[in-house]
């Protein structure tokens, strides 16, 4: 079930940075805006969150406090303004559309059997099954946005990419999710329960169940709006995915004409014999760039490539002088390997060399 348009607002209100809520409040000022926030804090609460912030950046010290505040442009007053409660004046941002889309087909996410596809029982990943909604979110966006691109990759490459998007999902989440565990197990439970519950030291798999089954039928959506920031952070991590997995279906749409002149060999099968991609190994490097990472690709005839998402100039060169040496030294034993490389000069294009995986 989709967020009413007042939920959605107040959840992208009180996930907002400290920036936007200086840019709200600026905007409400100037074009004196006089609704006020539907959801305000308490004055205690304000008060309790000002210290806090107090003695995390100025170790309690309340005038070296105000100056840091001073950095940010602000004072107490103004600061209690945005710790009070913010007002939107800006249009949804694009991830909140994302998230309303996701809670769209959470109903009926969890009995797509293409969508568990990306679930592993020989890998399980904690909480997996709350985050079936966004892939499948995930799946019907990428189709929509490469079109026939989407199928140079087999199913199972799919698969490894989307379980990148699992882990990415998953990780910022963990701990909000092991507290409201915690809490599930023991509402409505006896002291008895409880402390046999500690004897035994981990929860039965039933009480996990139960508990995945309370967040799919129902309770992803109080849960996303208990924790405001990180439905925006999961917002956007799928946001990345798709933006990053789209750049590089396209790429390799593109360019797999060049890619097959540059590196077939006499023994590979050239054009449409390459057949798809059938195993990819994502995140064989740090993120970096919004989510982008080396990947390594493995095509129906056994071709296996990796793939950059950045300029490879530095080292094309680097291998044009390596040829260079070679055409020079006599003795074959002592030739320097050199790889094959395609680069595009901008972002634009694939980088690919070949490599063992």
């Amino acid at each position: 079930m989709k967020f009413t348009s007042e939920e959605l607002i107040d959840l992208v209100e009180r996930a907002s940075t400290l920036s936007e809520r200086l840019d709200y409040l600026g905007d409400r000022l100037s074009l004196q805006i006089d609704r006020k926030p539907s959801f305000p804090n308490h004055a205690s609460t304000v008060e309790a969150q000002m210290q806090r912030w107090c003695q995390i950046v100025a170790k309690g010290d309340q005038e070296t406090f105000e100056q840091r505040l001073g950095l940010e442009g602000l004072n107490p007053e103004t600061a209690r303004q945005i710790l009070t409660g913010v007002l939107l004046t800006q249009p949804l941002p694009s991830w909140a559309h994302l998230l309303n889309e996701v809670m769209d087909v959470s109903a009926i996410a969890t009995e797509n059997p293409e969508v568990q596809r990306s679930l592993f029982a020989e890998e399980p990943v904690a909480f997996e099954a709350v985050f079936l909604p966004f892939l499948a979110v995930a799946q019907t966006t990428l189709r929509t946005q490469v079109g026939d691109a989407y199928y140079h990759l087999t199913p199972a490459a799919h698969t490894s990419l989307e379980r990148i998007l699992l882990a990415r999902l998953v990780y910022p989440c963990s701990q909000s999710l092991e507290l409201e565990f915690s809490l599930f197990r023991t509402k409505g439970q006896s002291d008895l329960d409880r402390l046999l519950g500690r004897l035994r030291g981990t929860p039965s798999n039933a009480q996990y169940q139960a508990f995945i089954q309370s967040l799919t039928a129902g309770r992803l959506r109080s849960f996303l709006q208990k924790y405001p920031v990180l439905a925006r952070l999961m917002a956007i991590a799928l946001e990345f995915w798709l933006e990053t997995t789209g750049e590089f279906l396209q790429r390799l749409a593109t360019d797999l004409p060049a890619i097959q002149s540059t590196f077939s060999t006499d023994a590979d099968s050239t054009d449409a014999e390459w057949g798809a991609v059938e195993a990819l190994h994502p995140s064989l490097s740090d993120p970096h760039h919004q989510g982008r990472t080396v990947i390594g690709l493995q095509f129906a005839s056994g071709v296996r490539l990796i793939y950059k998402p950045r300029n490879i100039g530095l080292e094309s060169a680097y291998f044009r002088l390596l040829d260079w040496f070679n055409n020079r030294i006599p003795d074959a034993n002592l030739s320097f390997k050199v790889l094959k490389t395609l680069d595009r000069a901008t972002m634009a294009g694939l980088n690919m060399c070949p490599t063992k995986l």
